[in-house]
């Protein structure tokens, strides 16, 4: 199998390469990515930088580099009422900072696209037999264009998502590029900071543990494949 994996973040992507010892740099037309080997799979990994715009197109250009089979998105986000370090499976994606709804669309709805992403259904399944036996989360991740520290500024995409369990900056904008390109998508987090928490933005020792965590849930996942 041929599996892309996008990061965020330095952080991410390193947190998952302590898994492997080989792993090739490849630039192609201003494209840094990764390329490593694991069992049968070969595994493509690309840093996107924060943020909807760098994701989306990061990744669009990585996917057009080669044909994948799946796409993969992974790393820290912010909790929603949940525990750090509690991994949270996206099983829709949507966005918080969308809002078009003085044409008559829902609040997070981009004219012409989905009302949300779904996570890819057979590679659901196989996350959810992966960890059957480890505590996670199962909803919505919400994505934009802040640093969210309040649910607050949440309270429509609660309405009409009320499994919201996480929120970051990247994971809706991908799924939005594997729907425009037909690739199956699966998105998973782990939280390194609870919204609201008065050590959100000072706590290093629980994102440093929330990136180690996310690279040892993707090695399993993609063991599982």
């Amino acid at each position: 199998m041929k599996i892309a994996v996008v990061f965020a973040m330095e952080e991410e992507k390193d947190a998952f390469f302590k898994h492997f010892d080989a792993v090739e740099a490849i630039k192609h037309d201003g494209l840094l990515y990764y390329r490593l080997s694991h069992k049968t799979h070969v595994i493509h990994c690309m840093q996107s930088g924060i943020g909807k715009v760098n994701a989306a197109y990061r990744t669009a250009l990585f996917l057009r580099e080669n044909p994948y089979d799946i796409l993969i998105n992974t790393g820290i986000a912010g909790g929603v009422d949940t525990d750090l370090l509690s991994l949270v499976l996206a099983k829709t994606l949507v966005y918080h900072d969308v809002d078009v709804t003085a044409f008559g669309y829902p609040h997070g709805v981009i004219p012409e696209y989905p009302a949300a992403y779904e996570t890819d259904a057979s590679l659901l399944g196989t996350f959810r037999r992966t960890f059957e036996d480890t505590p996670y989360l199962e909803g919505t991740v919400a994505s934009g264009d802040q640093f969210m520290t309040s649910v607050a500024p949440l309270q429509k995409t609660l309405e009409r998502h009320p499994d919201l369990k996480a929120v970051d900056m990247e994971s809706t904008a991908i799924a939005q590029v594997a729907y425009r390109e037909n690739i199956p998508f699966l998105a998973f987090r782990i939280i390194s900071d609870v919204l609201g928490s008065p050590t959100q933005v000072s706590d290093e020792a629980s994102v440093e543990k929330a990136t180690l965590k996310s690279g040892e849930a993707l090695r399993r996942f993609i063991d599982a494949l």
